[in-house]
């Protein structure tokens, strides 16, 4: 499902870990449109279902910033269906899998919070303000 284009023509997010974090932001309630990423980086920590560890910030329209975590959780980590996603196919209980043989379990937010005030905390990053004018926000 790929992702309309931002304002400006340019998408929030691309390459191989986009669908999943568009996915994931989607379970926490972000709608399309309505959010811009920011200070994403890699981890340097290879997850079992093929990405990158990876952290970052979302800013959404109304102004929050929310910093989160991706990471994978193995199937047996008694995950809500919402908490998380995997790639591949549908496996036994619901559960979706990767490849035949692979590693069982779900990308996860591991961590996400909400920054208490990112107008003072981001003031001066560049690529917070770029967000902000890609959404539209003085």
């Amino acid at each position: 499902m790929a992702r309309a284009p931002g304002p400006g023509g340019r998408r929030p997010l691309h390459g191989p870990a986009a669908p999943v974090l568009e996915r994931l932001f989607a379970a926490r309630g972000l709608r399309s449109g309505e959010w811009w990423p920011f200070l994403v980086q890699e981890e340097g920590t290879p997850l079992p279902g093929g990405l990158e560890a990876l952290s970052g910030f979302v800013l959404t329209r109304s102004g929050d910033v929310y910093g989160w975590w991706l990471d994978w959780a193995p199937a047996d980590a008694g995950l809500a269906a919402d908490e998380g996603l995997a790639t591949g196919r549908t496996g036994s209980g619901g559960i979706e899998t990767g490849a035949p043989g692979a590693p069982q379990g779900r990308y996860v937010l591991d961590r996400w919070w909400r920054v208490a005030a990112p107008e003072r905390e981001f003031a001066a990053d560049a690529e917070y303000r770029g967000a902000r004018e890609r959404l539209g926000l003085p």
